[in-house]
């Protein structure tokens, strides 16, 4: 509900306006194939595969039967492609003389040879050191790498994206084909003679998308990262979006479904400036278009926003999420910051998800209060932070309540955010008794003891005496800083149905926050328990209930929450624990940097971790 409510726009009284509809693209149809399919587990991804290769390539001792290798240091360049395939290629049938009757010494051309592009299948691996059963299967990937660049006839009903399918396929099947796929897609890239014009440019790309499932092995990298900088210049483009989603692949594990017809006719129109116009919801039902490719992930387009909103603190990047939303499909969804972007909306249109939305919103609140200029550059910012929480405000979900009672200052505070609202939403004059219920919170609305017509004074006198002179983002910025000062901003809150401690009364308010783990009372928001997270030894998740341990490590505390969003529970404290681990260690590191330039005996400064937790 929180959710939802933060992407809708204040137009008139009493009414909310949801965004309209065509202002979201419609990505169901982007990567639509006969073909498209997971061919990995919902428990396995390419990214678990990955590391945990049984392929090792490794150079034998030589014997009396093999070639003898020319002196590396004479081959032109260190870690040349030639150089591997002396090291790792099948050794070549041995010519004969012709002045004699004995077998010739191969030499480096010879390996040379099998390096070069050819017209014909090959009949037997390149590699020397893989299974001896997978003979077929190289053949068949070679014809399919030869299929894709226009080299050989298609099978009847044949299409690219089944070429393809099938090495992917077959690389993530046996993990020995992932090297020799990419040597036999580097021999069909090497000297290309094709009669086909576009084959070259069909095999860079075919490259580029194997490398956003895998990446070679590390007895092939370095020769393979050497390939591609040697091939730079002729082929900028194409050979620089290979060495990105090496990259990409390298950091996060590689894309884990398999691309559609669409994406890959995508990639082989554009290149490497190809890519997708994806829409993203900002609070406040505000569009924000970014340009996507095929091995952006979360974390990349949370940059780019990041980056579009001018964030004066580079710090609070890690502090933002994206979510995916269905009005008919489960509420939301938090989306992990490693996954792939076209994996995501491959499996909205596998499960026919087509009235989904990706919404933008900050989730951690580690580095407050905020900061804000008021400029040109940061009104997209400042808009951002004001239709996150004004939805907030107005559920109460911040606002503590004691024994059915509010402060002076508390009344004044909330009265000054009203006045700003009605100031930020450009109304003019004074709001009427009903404008100014929808100006409160829900849950100060109930208190009995506060009469609505006082209400309605105390809102006048706030906008009489500064507020009704102020701009509209005037108004916005100074209702960021009033509100920052409330008792739980900053807090994350899940409704629990029942928690198996007697002294918390159930159901109750989980809240989520950069000190720890609070209980709260579900009506007045009182704390009732708090764990810090430094005493929390672990927090699991068991289908729609959460386990915490906390305490000591030897014997530990234990509390079992049932929670709605469990999931999504978890994750959020994991990435606040995460975040304060790398806060420490940079700030550590900090420290240790700056105690270097202080002299023997000087005073040095407070440790800058205490200010952290």
């Amino acid at each position: 509900k929180q959710l939802y409510a933060s992407f809708f726009v204040f137009k008139k009284k009493n009414h909310y306006e949801k965004v309209s509809p065509h202002l979201i693209s419609n990505t169901s149809d982007l990567l639509k194939s006969s073909s498209q399919c997971s061919f990995v587990s919902c428990s396995q991804t390419f990214s678990e595969l990955i590391p945990s290769t049984s392929f090792d390539m490794h150079t034998p001792k030589p014997t009396q039967n093999d070639v003898i290798f020319p002196n590396l240091s004479t081959l032109p360049g260190g870690y040349s492609m030639i150089e591997f395939a002396l090291k790792n290629f099948h050794v070549p049938s041995r010519r004969q003389s012709k002045k004699t009757s004995k077998n010739s010494e191969c030499t480096w051309q010879d390996y040379n040879e099998l390096l070069k592009w050819s017209k014909h299948p090959i009949q037997s691996p390149l590699l020397r050191h893989g299974p001896n059963d997978i003979n077929r299967t190289v053949r068949q990937a070679f014809i399919a790498i030869m299929r894709f660049m226009g080299d050989h006839a298609m099978s009847r009903g044949q299409t690219d994206t089944d070429c393809l399918y099938y090495l992917l396929k077959h690389m993530n099947k046996n993990r020995a084909l992932i090297d020799e796929i990419m040597c036999q897609i580097i021999k069909q890239l090497t000297d290309n003679k094709s009669a086909k014009q576009d084959s070259m440019q069909l095999g860079w790309k075919l490259l580029a998308i194997v490398l956003n499932y895998f990446i070679p092995s590390e007895n092939l990298r370095p020769y393979f990262i050497k390939y591609l900088n040697d091939n730079i210049i002729q082929n900028e483009k194409l050979v620089q979006l290979c060495l990105n989603h090496y990259e990409q692949t390298l950091k996060y594990g590689g894309r884990k479904n398999m691309p559609s017809k669409v994406e890959i006719d995508l990639l082989a129109a554009s290149g490497r400036h190809g890519g997708k116009r994806q829409i993203f919801l900002l609070p406040g039902g505000v569009p924000l278009t970014l340009k996507t490719t095929s091995s952006t992930v979360i974390a990349d387009c949370l940059n780019l926003v990041c980056e579009q909103l001018h964030m004066p603190n580079s710090l609070e990047y890690d502090e933002y999420s994206i979510f995916i939303i269905s009005t008919t499909e489960n509420p939301s969804r938090l989306l992990n910051p490693n996954e792939y972007l076209f994996d995501i909306l491959s499996e909205c249109v596998e499960s026919k998800m087509t009235d989904y939305y990706l919404i933008i919103k900050r989730m951690l609140w580690f580095n407050i209060p905020m900061i804000f200029d008021n400029n040109d550059k940061s009104e997209m910012f400042i808009n951002f932070m004001y239709h996150q929480l004004v939805p907030e405000l107005f559920e109460g979900t911040m606002i503590a309540i004691k024994d059915n009672h509010i402060s002076d200052d508390l009344m004044h505070q909330l009265a000054l955010m009203a006045a700003l609202h009605y100031r930020a939403s450009n109304k003019i004059g004074l709001p009427s008794m009903r404008e100014v219920k929808h100006l409160l919170p829900a849950t100060v609305l109930k208190l009995k003891n506060i009469r609505p017509q006082v209400w309605t004074t105390t809102v006048h006198e706030e906008l009489y005496s500064s507020v009704e002179a102020m701009t509209t983002m005037e108004a916005k910025l100074k209702f960021l800083t009033v509100i920052q000062a409330s008792s739980l901003f900053g807090v994350t809150f899940f409704p629990a149905q029942s928690v198996d401690d007697a002294s918390i009364r159930s159901p109750c308010i989980i809240g989520i926050s950069k000190s720890g783990i609070l209980f709260l009372d579900i009506d007045t928001r009182e704390t009732l328990f708090s764990i810090p997270y430094n005493d929390v030894v672990s927090i699991r998740r068991r289908q729609n209930a959460i386990d915490v341990k906390y305490g000591s490590l030897n014997q530990p505390r234990h509390i079992q929450c049932q929670v709605d969003r469990a999931q999504d529970l978890v994750a959020l404290a994991g990435r606040y624990l995460s975040f304060i681990g790398r806060s420490l260690a940079s700030a550590l590191e900090r420290k240790t940097d700056s105690q270097q330039f202080h002299r023997p005996g000087s005073t040095s400064c407070n440790d800058p971790t205490s200010t952290i937790l």
